[in-house]
C-alpha cells in the first residue's frame, strides 16, 4: 500500500499516563505499520515519569498530542475522538501493540465498508517471557463472560461514534464494554477480521478482575440485557470462576497447552512471537 492517498485515513487514539516504560513500543508498532494513512493521537493525562519526553521523541509521527489532567480513560478516549479525522479509529492502549500488518488487514479485509459495522480480532498476551495466551473467539451473544474478543482489537468507524455516542466517562473500568453495548443497542454488527494485536497483562481490568466483572454485570442490568436474578447469580458464580480464569492465565498452564498445539498452530505462535520480539527489543526507528 505505497499510495496512501487512495486509502481511507484511519485514526489511532493512544491514552497514557505514567507509561514511561512501554509508551515506546505503542509509538514504534504504529510507525511500523505496513498501512501509511494514518493519524496517530497521543492523549497523556499529566504523566510525570517522564512519558512525554518520549512522546516529544516521536513527535513528527504523531499528528495531535496534549498533555493535561483527565477523568479517567473514557474522558482521555474521548479528547482522542474530538481530534480524529479518520473513517475509521483504532484504540491502542499505552502498553499494548499492534503487529505490523494489523491496519492494512482490516482496510483489505473489510474492503473499506464500514456501513453499521465494527471490526474485532485476536489478541495475544504477553509478558517479559512472551506470548502467554491467545483469545481468538467469535463475537458471544450471550454476554455472561463479555463479547468474546477485547476492545483493544476493535476499530470503530467514526459514523458509529457519531450514531451511539462516545465514551461514558462515568463508568471506571468496564468503559469500552459500556460503549459496545450500546452499539448492539443500535443493531451494529460485530465482524470477525483477521488481525491480530498485543495485549501485556496487568492492565487496569486485569488487575482489578473481580470489581471490572461486577461493573460489566451491574451495566448488562442497567441496560435490560439480563434481570436482577441473573445479576445476583452471575456476580456470586464469578467467585468461584476466578481461581480457574487465574490458573488458565498461567505460565504453567499455556506450557502444558503448547504441548497440545499441532505444527502450524505452533508455527504461528513463533512466527508472531519473533515479531513482538522485534517490536519490543529491536525496535530503534527515529524521527
Amino acid at each position: 500500500m505505497k499510495d496512501k492517498n487512495n486509502y481511507p485515513l484511519v485514526s489511532i487514539i493512544t491514552a497514557t499516563y505514567n507509561s514511561v516504560n512501554v509508551i515506546e513500543d505503542a509509538i514504534n508498532s504504529i510507525k511500523r505499520q505496513t498501512y501509511k494513512n494514518i493519524e496517530y493521537i497521543v492523549i497523556d493525562g499529566g504523566s510525570t515519569d517522564g512519558t512525554t519526553d518520549i512522546i516529544k521523541k516521536h513527535e513528527s509521527s504523531i499528528a495531535y498530542w496534549k498533555s493535561e489532567e483527565d477523568h479517567g480513560i473514557g474522558d482521555a478516549w474521548n479528547k482522542g475522538l474530538k481530534k480524529a479525522n479518520g473513517k475509521l479509529i483504532g484504540i491502542l492502549n499505552a502498553d499494548d501493540i499492534y503487529h505490523p500488518e494489523t491496519i492494512e488487514k482490516i482496510i483489505v479485509e473489510s474492503d473499506s465498508n464500514f456501513d453499521k459495522r465494527v471490526f474485532y480480532g485476536t489478541t495475544y498476551f504477553f509478558n517479559e517471557e512472551g506470548l502467554i495466551r491467545r483469545v481468538d473467539r467469535l463475537f458471544n451473544h450471550k454476554l455472561n463472560m463479555g463479547f468474546g474478543f477485547l476492545h483493544t482489537s476493535l476499530f470503530v468507524p467514526k459514523d458509529i461514534y457519531d450514531k451511539v455516542g462516545v465514551f461514558n466517562d462515568k463508568v471506571k473500568i468496564a468503559v469500552d464494554t459500556e460503549f459496545m453495548l450500546r452499539c448492539l443497542e443500535n443493531d451494529v454488527r460485530f465482524i470477525k477480521l483477521k488481525h491480530i494485536n498485543y495485549m501485556r497483562t496487568g492492565g487496569v481490568s486485569d488487575v482489578n478482575m473481580i470489581s471490572a466483572y461486577k461493573e460489566y454485570i451491574s451495566i448488562l442490568l442497567d441496560y435490560g440485557f439480563i434481570g436482577k436474578k441473573k445479576s445476583a447469580f452471575l456476580k456470586f458464580t464469578f467467585l468461584f470462576k476466578t481461581p480457574l480464569i487465574l490458573f488458565r492465565n498461567s505460565k504453567f498452564f499455556n506450557k502444558l497447552l503448547s504441548n497440545f498445539q499441532n505444527s502450524d498452530e505452533k508455527s504461528r505462535w513463533k512466527k508472531y512471537g519473533q515479531e513482538l520480539f522485534e517490536i519490543v527489543n529491536k525496535s530503534s526507528l527515529h524521527d
